[in-house]
């Protein structure tokens, strides 16, 4: 776990060299290129700390979750989480920019492993494209008012 993090750091830091570097080498001199270095660093330190506190809320979720993960994850399903469902999930904890929604999407990845779900990749992409677009407030709209056995009777 602690080397994980580590691996994720250094790559943070890695892609803020990157980008200083090309913005060093692309702006101008004098304050105008003073002015654009300091609101360049002050956003990639901003999305830096965002990235880390997401990462962490996430693995802090799945760290809550590790005996049921466990049970979840076989001979079968281990590569399909390990190469496609995880890096899915952590493309999505990313970008996202409400923390309360970092819990559903953990809740996703675990759900997403079990057996009815049959590694369908295209099936889970869908499931968190979804998810992506809902903000928060929407997503306990429909968890509060969702009512399955109301719409089963409407529909006979």
């Amino acid at each position: 776990m602690l080397k994980r993090r580590d691996i994720i750091k250094e790559k943070i830091q890695t892609l803020i060299e990157i980008g200083a570097d090309l913005v060093t080498e692309t702006v101008i001199d004098g304050k105008l290129g003073q002015l654009v270095l300091g609101v360049v660093a002050a956003k990639l330190s901003y999305k830096q700390k965002g990235f880390e506190e997401n990462v962490t809320i996430a693995l802090n979720g799945l760290k809550k979750r590790d005996e049921r993960v466990e049970k979840a994850l076989n001979d079968d399903n281990y590569q399909f989480v390990q190469n496609i469902l995880f890096p899915i999930m952590f493309d999505y904890v990313i970008d996202e920019s409400e923390k309360e929604e970092i819990s559903i999407i953990i809740n996703v990845f675990d759900n997403a492993m079990q057996p009815k779900y049959n590694n369908d990749e295209q099936l889970i992409r869908i499931y968190f494209d979804i998810l992506k677009e809902l903000r928060i407030n929407e997503l306990m709209f429909f968890i509060e008012n969702y009512d399955p056995d109301k719409y089963k009777r409407e529909l006979k």
